[in-house]
């Protein structure tokens, strides 16, 4: 049994080791087709990759100058999208400033239509004034004119003479309408025509023209070196002719004549308590009458501008210059001077009063009889018109 048992056993050994030789085998067998199988994979993975990089290379060849015409058009495209830009934002600019100018025409337009308006609407109430303009309004007119030429008169030329006889017409006018409501302006214009006549009235017109020949005298007038040419002091003495038939004794006596004339007039003796006063070279003679003349003008227009101190003081230096450079002992000085003094005695800073009251007086007037046609208008059906003329005071303390 143990031989048996040996045997078995010995049997079963060399069944194992058949069966790891065979598995040995086939282990090896099935390692060797996998590597096989992978060589193979391989082989074909590489032959695909070689030909997908020689099909890309190929492909890059073939398609090279398409690249190349894609990449030009490409940049031109830029180019040209560029310039389209370009010319898009100069588009837009030029939109921009259209549609500026457009609004700034439109709104001159409006402005100007609103102008247009405007006039029209003053056009239509000039109308509406000429429609319902009657000879009262005339008459009323020519009192403003009156009045406002009586102004001119008092602030302009110092005329209240005329200034009264404008007022009085203007008062006559308002008698002759004959109208209660401008009882106010009859008033006013009597309170100022009384103002005016209170003042002491000045001969403007009269002073003005006594100056004027006073200016015309001057260049006739006889200077101081004149005078005393005429009497002698320094004229040249005139030498008889000589006479060759005349005798030898009458020849020395006329010499002797002579010379004692010349002798005489070397030595002149004048006595006089007043100081001596230069007298003028002849070429000064022009400027003197000259300035004479200009102060005689400024006293004239310090005359109309009532200017007591500007005309007391041009009289008073043509006065001084009268008597200092020209023959004060003449005639025609003696009068001219005495003339001139009279002159500057007068008062000629008097303040004549205006006729603002009167003007004021027309213009509430004016604005009480505007109102109550207003009123007039557009007064309702239901309301009496002493209604609204009740009403007249209210709206013109409004406006």
């Amino acid at each position: 049994m143990s031989k048996q048992h040996t045997t078995d056993h010995q049997d079963e050994i060399e069944d194992a080791t058949i069966v790891d030789q065979q598995t040995f085998v086939s282990a090896d067998a099935a390692a060797k087709s996998a590597s096989n199988r992978t060589a193979v994979v391989a082989v074909i993975i590489a032959i695909i990759a070689l030909l997908a990089s020689g099909y890309s290379t190929w492909m890059q060849w073939h398609q090279q100058p398409m690249l190349s015409q894609i990449s030009s058009d490409s940049q031109a495209a830029k180019r040209s999208l560029s310039t389209v830009n370009k010319r898009l934002n100069g588009v837009e600019k030029n939109l921009a400033v259209d549609e500026k100018n457009q609004q700034q025409a439109i709104a001159r337009y409006h402005a100007h239509i609103k102008e247009i308006n405007q006039r029209l609407a003053s056009n239509s109430r000039r109308l509406a004034l000429v429609a319902n303009t009657t000879t009262d309004d005339w008459q009323i007119a020519e009192v403003e004119y009156l009045l406002r030429l009586a102004s001119q008169r008092l602030l302009i030329a110092k005329d209240g003479r005329t200034a009264l006889n404008l007022l009085a017409n203007a008062d006559a006018v308002l008698v002759s309408l004959a109208d209660p409501s401008w009882l106010d302006l009859r008033t006013a214009i009597a309170a100022d025509r009384l103002a005016i006549a209170s003042v002491n009235e000045l001969d403007v017109d009269g002073l003005f023209l006594r100056l004027a020949a006073i200016n015309t005298k001057i260049e006739t007038l006889p200077l101081l070196r004149s005078r005393l040419e005429q009497a002698g002091v320094i004229a040249a003495v005139e030498l008889p002719a000589s006479d060759e038939s005349m005798p030898v004794m009458a020849s020395l006596q006329q010499l002797a004549w002579q010379t004692w004339q010349e002798l005489k007039t070397l030595v002149v003796v004048h006595t006089s308590a007043e100081p001596v006063k230069p007298l003028l070279p002849p070429e000064q003679h022009y400027y003197l009458r000259s300035n004479l003349r200009l102060l005689i003008n400024q006293a004239q227009l310090a005359l109309i501008d009532s200017r007591q101190s500007s005309y007391q003081h041009s009289l008073s230096q043509a006065v001084q210059w009268l008597n200092e450079y020209f023959a004060a002992d003449d005639a025609s000085i003696s009068a001219i001077v005495v003339e001139l003094e009279q002159l500057m005695k007068h008062d000629i800073s008097r303040a004549l009063p205006g006729v603002e009251q009167s003007l004021i007086a027309l213009k509430k007037t004016h604005k009480k009889r505007r109102l109550a046609v207003k009123l007039s208008t557009e007064n309702p059906a239901g309301q009496s018109n002493s209604q609204a003329i009740e009403k007249l005071p209210a709206s013109a303390g409004k406006r």
